[in-house]
């Protein structure tokens, strides 16, 4: 059996992220429920044990869908072509540039837009999100795509003949 691969830095800030997002989604699964108010204290506690037993069940399946999606990708060899290879060699601040390009430029230049002749600024918020959210989507990418070109460096290692 082959040696368990040591997670990189950037495999732990993603998992920080996930325990994070996945706490933040717990607390506010309590908070709904527990915030419940029905007409009588016994109906209140019942339908307030059925909102925690739905959210802990739909909790629990998407943790253990994304587990699953995740192992899956990056046990996967990275797909052939040109592209693919390229993309999976940039650096994370070039493939953090491009994702905020594609995805928060164009958000960003509409909000400034619709903001332009009012005096009050777009909030600061704005920025923080459109710069945070794709260097995380950037190092998600750059991670499978790294684990799965190494991936196909071990197929393609294997698959030619030792002399």
């Amino acid at each position: 059996m082959e040696p368990k691969r040591a997670k990189t830095f950037s495999e732990r800030i993603l998992a920080v992220v996930a325990a994070a997002v996945t706490v933040a989604w717990c607390l506010l699964v309590l908070t709904l429920s527990l915030s419940y108010q029905g007409e009588s204290a016994g109906s209140t506690w019942l339908v307030r044990c059925l909102l925690l037993a739905a959210g802990a069940l739909i909790t629990a399946t998407f943790l253990r869908m994304a587990a699953s999606a995740w192992r899956g990708a990056i046990s996967r060899p990275l797909r052939g072509g040109r592209g693919s290879v390229w993309l999976a060699s940039q650096p994370g601040w070039r493939l953090a540039v491009g994702f905020w390009l594609l995805f928060s430029a164009p958000e960003l230049g509409v909000t400034a837009w619709l903001h332009h002749g009012r005096s009050a600024a777009p909030p600061v918020s704005y920025l923080i999100i459109s710069v945070v959210g794709p260097s995380l989507l950037a190092l998600l990418f750059r991670v499978v795509w790294r684990r799965q070109l190494e991936n196909r460096a071990l197929l393609a290692e294997a698959a030619t003949p030792s002399r």
